[in-house]
């Protein structure tokens, strides 16, 4: 199993209002985040199937259709990791929510084979 935290504020984009350049910047940011932290852990990425659970951790939560595409610029980072599209259904996706200490935000990865 690889375990990685990063220092992450996950939040809902869907009702975001922010400029293209700020959502741009801050897609880039955690996709290669997520893609650099993996590979430092475990340099050659695992072969599916895999099971890739994405946790927040944050203080308060945030409801399951936002918390899946608050994740999306993190699971396109894993997936390039991986050398595989995200939709590859040899890759199960899991989505959890833990309770963090008032403003401490996180975001927590493991790969499973």
């Amino acid at each position: 199993m690889i375990d990685v935290t990063l220092p992450l504020r996950i939040v809902s984009v869907a009702n975001l209002r922010e400029s293209w350049q700020a959502k741009s910047r801050r897609t880039r940011m955690q996709r290669q985040a997520a893609h650099h932290q993996l590979r430092a852990a475990h340099p050659w990425p695992l072969l599916p199937p895999v099971t890739v659970t994405l946790t927040r951790i944050g203080p308060r939560p945030l409801d399951d259709d936002n918390l899946a595409s608050a994740f999306k610029a993190v699971r396109d980072g894993v997936a390039d990791w991986l050398g595989q599209d995200d939709g590859n259904p040899l890759i199960t996706w899991v989505y959890r929510q833990e309770r963090g200490a008032p403003k401490t935000y996180a975001a927590r990865i493991e790969v499973r084979l």
